[in-house]
């Protein structure tokens, strides 16, 4: 299993290690409209910070707050276009850890679980990588449960895969499971001890 577009196998010189490297689904209506949407913020931004250190003192404050809330919002607007274009999830699993990260150049999110307490590994049913309500969210953001593989730590539940289809996801941990079998349900798990 080399790969498709959207997950690879990778090379490792670690005999005892798998590593799979996944790229967002890319949407380019919405980096256009995020790229057109930063640039004219970014105007509104240095407008407002012109007007803050020369304006009256009354503004002064409302201003403040503006353009703190302001950077906030275009952070997070930044953070989803580098997401949905240079963004990367890697799982990478050994005999000894299984490690979930989720990554753009300037921000990293992981989650390393010890082997002795990850079981379960499992292709579930195919999750948007865009939220479908206000309580979850894309990319980055998105909870550490999110994905369409998922695998038991402990009382925790962790995913990976943000859009993977189904079929691709059972191929992964069908691979997975070939070469670390301890790492599927309990009951495989009780059976080959």
């Amino acid at each position: 299993m080399t790969g498709s577009a959207r997950i690879t196998l990778e090379a490792t010189g670690n005999a005892q290690e798998i590593s799979f490297l996944m790229r967002p689904q890319r949407h380019f209506w919405v980096s256009l409209f995020l790229c057109i949407w930063l640039v004219i913020a970014g105007g509104a931004w240095l407008f407002a910070l012109w007007e803050l250190l020369a304006g009256p003192a009354a503004l002064i404050a409302f201003l403040g707050l503006w353009l703190a809330g302001w950077t906030v919002g275009c952070l997070g607007a930044l953070t989803l276009l580098l997401w949905l274009n240079i963004g990367e999830e890697r799982l990478i699993v050994t005999p000894q850890a299984v490690t979930v990260t989720r990554s753009i150049p300037i921000w990293r999110r992981s989650t390393r679980c010890d082997g002795e307490a990850v079981t379960g590994l499992r292709a579930g049913p195919t999750e948007s990588a865009w939220p479908q309500d206000a309580k979850r969210s894309p990319g980055l953001w998105a909870s550490r449960k999110a994905g369409t593989i998922k695998f038991d730590y402990g009382r925790y539940v962790i995913g990976f895969g943000l859009g993977l289809e189904t079929q691709e996801a059972r191929k992964v941990v069908d691979h997975v499971l070939r070469h670390f079998p301890q790492y599927g349900p309990i009951e495989d798990n009780r059976a080959a001890g």
